[in-house]
């Protein structure tokens, strides 16, 4: 049973959490990222108790040509300058027809991958980034590697971006729920559809300030919170992201 003073302390922190993630995704709708020595930066990284890191997936269909090896591999490395990546990274076949760059270091985990789909026997690119220490510049990499599949002559893509921040122990679902409306309001945000369960919580919903958007059922959906508690790391771990969180939580 929490004390009123310890829930009174997750309130404040999660406030805190909320804040950061509204100032984010207000610079990504509008196509920038926070600098260094930014009070919401700071909140980020000086919490005693949230782990905080941004991801960036993009998936693209690939029908310039059917690529063989070599220039999957030349196509994935070229994407990967396109970010800073030019040396430590490691590329092979993976899968059936398929090649993978990734590299895992300090500040970042890179994987890029080319696979072709044995359903339809296209090609799709998959580029997933997880900015460990510097979240905010998820737009900055965001815009890079949009520049470069449109100079590879990639298809349409779908972008998803996101925070996520750990917490230490499972976090009241009342307190969550809180955070999680209050980033709603503040963004104009209308809930679509809310699941609540005993380790988990998440709502999808529409804000007219993001141009991009989903649609799931007859309903947009541009924005999407989710919490998770796991017993087994005893952690809760909160998601935000746009239009959809991709990943498993």
């Amino acid at each position: 049973m929490l004390t009123h003073i310890r829930r009174k302390k997750i309130r404040i922190a999660l406030n805190v959490v909320a804040a950061v993630w509204i100032a984010a995704f207000a610079q990504i709708i509008v196509n920038e990222y926070l600098g260094e020595g930014n009070a919401f930066v700071e909140a980020f990284t000086t919490g005693s108790d949230e782990v905080v890191e941004g991801r960036l997936e993009i998936t693209a269909s690939y029908t310039a040509t059917f690529l063989t090896a070599q220039e999957k591999d030349e196509l994935l490395t070229y994407l990967a300058s396109r970010i800073g990546l030019t040396e430590g990274y490691e590329i092979a076949e993976w899968k059936e027809n398929g090649t993978r760059l990734t590299k895992k270091g300090s500040q970042a985990e890179t994987t890029f991958s080319i696979i072709v789909d044995p359903v339809d026997n296209k090609q799709y690119i998959h580029l997933t980034l997880n900015l460990l220490k510097d979240p905010n510049q998820i737009s900055y990499y965001k815009n890079k590697l949009e520049e470069g599949l449109g100079e590879v002559r990639a298809d349409e893509w779908q972008t998803t971006m996101g925070l996520q921040s750990t917490y230490k122990g499972r976090l009241p679902m009342d307190v969550i729920e809180e955070t999680a409306l209050r980033t709603l309001q503040s963004l104009g945000a209308t809930t679509i559809n809310k699941r609540e369960e005993e380790n988990l919580y998440s709502v999808y919903a529409y804000s007219d300030a993001i141009e991009d958007a989903i649609t799931v059922d007859g309903e947009k959906i541009n924005v999407h919170i989710a919490a998770r508690y796991q017993e087994s790391e005893d952690v809760t771990i909160l998601h935000y992201s746009t239009p959809i969180i991709n990943q498993e939580f």
